[in-house]
């Protein structure tokens, strides 16, 4: 897919946080959210390492989601399941593109299965305001 975007200025939003812990099974509270100052279509991005410390070795199975805030509904989601040790990690991405009607905020979210610890580390969110936004098919 390739996506053609315009703007004429440039309106930007940006949050991170060092490292959070895990141990929700639910998407309750979010760990991160980012401000969208003004109306507008935006394209979000956020990215987050994570990693598994339970100490008694079980596989650790993290989801993460992108939310309107106040319960607006999901933008993306992802997960990944790491290996059965202390100290396996991988990385989570998420995006999209919302036209917010005013300004708001975007929530993101992680949770793990089965109550297995897990850490959520150098986790960022920004966001870019674009004038026009076009979806198409790559040649």
């Amino acid at each position: 897919m390739l996506l053609r975007l315009r703007s004429s200025t440039v309106d930007a939003s940006y949050a991170s946080a060092y490292s959070i812990p895990i141990t929700t099974g639910s998407f309750v509270t979010p760990s991160l959210s980012l401000q969208i100052p003004k109306a507008g279509t935006w394209l979000i991005f956020a990215k987050a390492w994570v990693s598994n410390t339970d100490q008694s070795g079980s596989q650790s199975r993290i989801d993460a989601k992108l939310s309107i805030g106040g319960g607006g509904g999901d933008l993306d989601n992802s997960g990944v399941t790491l290996q059965p040790s202390y100290g396996a990690y991988g990385t989570i991405a998420l995006s999209s593109a919302w036209k917010f009607a005013t300004s708001g905020s975007v929530d993101f979210f992680f949770l793990t299965f089965f109550n297995t610890p897990a850490e959520a580390a150098n986790i960022k969110m920004s966001a870019i305001r674009v004038d026009n936004l076009a979806s198409g098919s790559l040649p």
